[in-house]
Order: structure tokens, then C-alpha cells, then sequence
């Protein structure tokens, strides 16, 4: 009996050795250079790093469910990702092209590459985004409406991918993980709750399925009609702002930074609209993304950009207290709220900005 109770303690103490990743390999380009293994979850960060002499590095740890995590090289931009499970993983790359370093002996991770290899179909280039700004700059609407037909197009057929892709693995973590960065910003509230609801517990479980769940109550909770949650921060004068106080108005709660070059592009109609309603009980409340330390940026795109309305901000970056309550991971974004307080519209841009206005503020 002892032999046995002593066999099963072994057993277990074997297992829980064995319950870890071990990440290793070489990236020419970073031989003297720090290597880090970073993972992020919510607000949480894990950093490792070492010392590297000839690009090799080798990492060991453990996770309770697969994760993404991302290798980076001091002062190199960029980084690769990998699917991280307890297990033998090795990754060899070339710091000048990251997206083609081959990583090996993660399953998931095998799952991971298929899942972005149809994302990066769909997606559009940085030489369409370049060819676009040239047709706007040229004011060639008809160009224009032609190839915004094109990429919705192939976003509507990325996203039918992606959603056959997701039921035929909802076993795997990379599944829950793509519906949770999808889940707000392409399929539509009711479709994600359908998908998610088809998860086994394990993966609705998940830090993944968790931060969906918590996407689609946010989602569920700006829903048009909606009462608007109100908020404090303070201005450029360090002065609390109250998203209330401006009751008996209507609001366009303004999400934008001075780093972000499609906000500022945004602005001068933002700046038309104000000047046309400001005396028709209407205004701008403006949250700022910008940086901690980057107040002086901030202010000085306010000024240069002309934006004579309220600004708040808490110089937090993505981590900005309003967006995160606001469920806001990319900006431009905005909401109109009427002067009850109540959601009316949603992601108003260009002439949908001016139509909108033009309805509603009398």
C-alpha cells in the first residue's frame, strides 16, 4: 500500500514538472541584443528577458491555458507571436522579417497560423491604405466608392472565413482567442453571442472567453437608446469634467489622440460640424488617448487643429479609464448622445457625421 501511495505521489510530482512551455531557438540580427518573451492579459504583463551574445535565448515558465505571447529584440520594432502550451517550443527567425520566423511544437500554435493566414487575406495593405489617402487627397470620390466596395467586399468574405473557421475549432484556445478580437469589431453582437454559446465550458471559461463575455455586456450595455455611463476626468487644466454636467445638449463623445493620424485627418469635419451646431445645443466632449508624459502633444494638437470644445483625458494611453469603460480598442470612435443623456448614434464619420447632425440638432 505504501509503495503505491508513494508511486502516485511520484506520478504527480512528474506530471507537474512536465506542465511547462520551454521556448528556445535563434534570430539572427539580435546576436549582443536583450530578447524578451512578453505576454499581456487584460491589464496584467509578464515580462522575461536574457542577455543574448549570438541571437540564441531560451525560456521556461508555465501556463494554465494556451496564450498568446510575443518574442521581442531590444530596439528592433515588432515582435513574434506565439501561441504558447506547456510544451517543446523553438523559434528561429531574421529581426528584419519577423512574419517569417518558423515556429515549431505548439499545436496551437499550428491552429494560430492557419487562423492568420486568413485574417491577412482580408485585411488591406499598408500600399491600398497609401493608394486610398492619395484618391481622397485627390478628392476622386469615384475611385474612392469603388475600392471602399472592394475591401468591404473582401471583409464580408474574410469574416464567413473566419466563422467557419472558429465552429471547426472550438476545442482549440486560438478559436475563443479569434472570437474575442473579432467579436466587437466585425460579426454583430447577436451572431458572437450564437458563436460563443457553442463553446465547451472550458473555453467560454477561458481568459479569452471572459474578456469576450465582458465585450458584449459593454456592447449590450452602449446599445442605441441606452442610457450613456456617465464618467469624470480631468481637462487640459486639471479640472474634473462630468460627462453629465453637459445634460441638455447633444454630446459627440469624441475618442481621438495626437498620435493618431486618422483622427487627426477627422478633425476638420469634426471642427465644420461643431462650428455649424455649437449654437444649436450641440458640443464636443473630446477623450484623449494620448501618453503618459505627452501632455504637451495633446495640447498642442488641440490648438493646432483648431478643437474649441471640451477635452478630458488621463494620459493613459489604451489604458484610459473612460475608453475602457467605453469598450474602445481602436479610435477613431464616438458616440452622439441626445440631451437626456441617451445614445443615439454610433461611429459617425464624414458626411454621416453631417447627415446625422443635420436630422437630429435643430
Amino acid at each position: 500500500m505504501k509503495k503505491i501511495y508513494t508511486l502516485a505521489i511520484l506520478m504527480i510530482v512528474m506530471q507537474a514538472a512536465v506542465a511547462q512551455f520551454h521556448i528556445s531557438g535563434k534570430l539572427a540580427g539580435a546576436e549582443g541584443k536583450k530578447i524578451y518573451l512578453n505576454s499581456r492579459k487584460g491589464d496584467a504583463i509578464t515580462k522575461d528577458s536574457l542577455q543574448s551574445t549570438d541571437g540564441s535565448f531560451s525560456f521556461t515558465g508555465s501556463v494554465t491555458e494556451p496564450s498568446v505571447y510575443t518574442v521581442n529584440v531590444e530596439g528592433i520594432r515588432g515582435g513574434i507571436p506565439v501561441f504558447v502550451e506547456n510544451s517543446d517550443i523553438t523559434v528561429n527567425g531574421d529581426v528584419k522579417e519577423f512574419t517569417k520566423a518558423q515556429v515549431s511544437g505548439s499545436k496551437e500554435h499550428d491552429i494560430y497560423v492557419q487562423m492568420d493566414k486568413l485574417r491577412r487575406n482580408g485585411s488591406v495593405t499598408q500600399e491600398e491604405i497609401k493608394a486610398y489617402q492619395e484618391l481622397k487627397k485627390n478628392n476622386d470620390t469615384v475611385a474612392m466608392k469603388k475600392l471602399d466596395a472592394e475591401y468591404n467586399k473582401r471583409g464580408d468574405a474574410m469574416l464567413a472565413e473566419m466563422k467557419h473557421f472558429i465552429m471547426d475549432h472550438k476545442e482549440s484556445y486560438v478559436a475563443i482567442y479569434t472570437l474575442a478580437m473579432f467579436g466587437n469589431n466585425g460579426f454583430k453582437p447577436e451572431e458572437t453571442e450564437e458563436m460563443l454559446a457553442a463553446f465547451p465550458a472550458a473555453e467560454k471559461q477561458s481568459f479569452y472567453g471572459q474578456e469576450l463575455r465582458k465585450k458584449l455586456d459593454i456592447v449590450a450595455m452602449l446599445a442605441i437608446g441606452k442610457m450613456a455611463p456617465d464618467f469624470v476626468q480631468s481637462d487640459v487644466n486639471n479640472q474634473p469634467l462630468k460627462l453629465s454636467s453637459l445634460r441638455g445638449k447633444y454630446v459627440l463623445v469624441d475618442f481621438w489622440a495626437s498620435w493618431c493620424k486618422p483622427c487627426r485627418a477627422e478633425n476638420p469635419n469634426v471642427v465644420k460640424n461643431y462650428n455649424t451646431y455649437k449654437d444649436k445645443s450641440f458640443t464636443v466632449l473630446g477623450v484623449s488617448l494620448d501618453q503618459p508624459g505627452k501632455k504637451d502633444d495633446w495640447v498642442k494638437a488641440i490648438a493646432d487643429d483648431g478643437l474649441n470644445w471640451y477635452q478630458v483625458s488621463d494620459l493613459k494611453f489604451w489604458d484610459n479609464e473612460v475608453a475602457k469603460q467605453y469598450g474602445i480598442r481602436s479610435i477613431p470612435a464616438n458616440l452622439l448622445i441626445d440631451p437626456n443623456g441617451k445614445i443615439v448614434a454610433k461611429d459617425l464619420r464624414g458626411e454621416t457625421l453631417d447627415k446625422t447632425l443635420a436630422e437630429m440638432v435643430k
